[in-house]
């Protein structure tokens, strides 16, 4: 399950980012996802919904409505609506996925920089995993077939880490090459 993603603001020129959605338990023991300003908008100024989420007040932003999937209404603006729902589930569903266990911030990754307007969407890899992950080439490409004929469960993580960008309608994976040993 994806726990972070980078929200960035993409409008007249710019780029930085806008803020930072985190899915997580420990502050109430149930999942709920939080939401938080970074420095660069307070600065800016830029308040894209002074009644529900004014840049001044609490620091973590929680409670969004269950009909906007718990998430802020303009990150949930970003989103497609039922037509485009409903074929990001088929696609899911196609990849051998149970779209009742696809969260918020993982339909935001998918969308990334394909969204309505001037949000875009990054995932944060977890501390630790970040595209450090020796798997032989041999192995990864037997585990991807595994996922696609319905099994392999346990590996869709690293796929994840290693698969670069969740667009497609095939399996990628970034890999390194030593230039001195010539491994990968």
């Amino acid at each position: 399950m994806l726990e972070q993603v980078n929200v960035f603001y993409e409008g007249w020129g710019e780029r930085w980012q806008w803020g930072t959605l985190v899915s997580t338990t420990a502050l109430t023991g149930r999942p709920l996802i939080v939401f938080e300003y970074s420095n660069e908008a307070r600065q800016k100024g830029l308040e894209l919904s002074s009644y529900t989420l004014p840049l001044e007040g609490a620091q973590l932003r929680r409670d969004f409505p269950d009909h906007q999937l718990h998430l802020p209404g303009p990150v949930y603006d970003a989103l497609p609506d039922g037509w485009g729902l409903l074929l990001m589930d088929r696609m899911f569903r196609r990849r051998g996925l149970t779209t009742a266990r696809i969260g918020s911030l993982e339909r935001l990754a998918y969308i990334g920089s394909h969204a309505m307007g001037a949000l875009t969407f990054e995932p944060v890899a977890p501390e630790g995993q970040e595209s450090k992950v020796h798997i032989p080439l041999e192995q990864l490409a037997a585990q991807v077939q595994e996922v696609l004929h319905g099994d392999g469960g346990e590996f869709l993580q690293t796929l994840l880490l290693v698969g670069g960008s969740p667009q497609g309608a095939r399996p990628k994976a970034l890999v390194y090459r030593d230039p001195e040993t010539g491994g990968f």
